[in-house]
């Protein structure tokens, strides 16, 4: 569903970067104006106040990735850009 209503691109399997330390991957992010969504939000959460040109999105390891995938759509569907861009959002499993 994600990968139909937005433009969601791999930095390894589309853009060919491998073993990229997360600062670089963050500023590739602002150049290309596009938001993280990582399993390692320890390393990015830093990260993601620094430029309004991009925003991370930390997943929780305990999800599905079919859970993963509606949550992340409900919110881009939702979410003006001020809502993502320069933050850092954190998705989890509700209890």
């Amino acid at each position: 569903m994600l990968n139909k209503r937005y433009n969601v691109k791999h930095i390894k399997a589309d853009f060919g970067f491998i073993g990229l330390q997360d600062p670089k991957v963050y500023t590739f992010a602002v150049k290309e104006k596009r938001i993280i969504v990582t399993f390692n939000d320890k390393d990015f959460v830093g990260l993601a106040p620094k430029s309004k040109a991009s925003g991370v999105i930390g997943v929780s390891t305990n999800m599905t990735a079919d859970h993963i995938d509606k949550k992340l759509a409900a919110i881009l569907r939702k979410a003006k850009p001020s809502d993502i861009y320069g933050k850092f959002i954190y998705v989890r499993e509700e209890t």
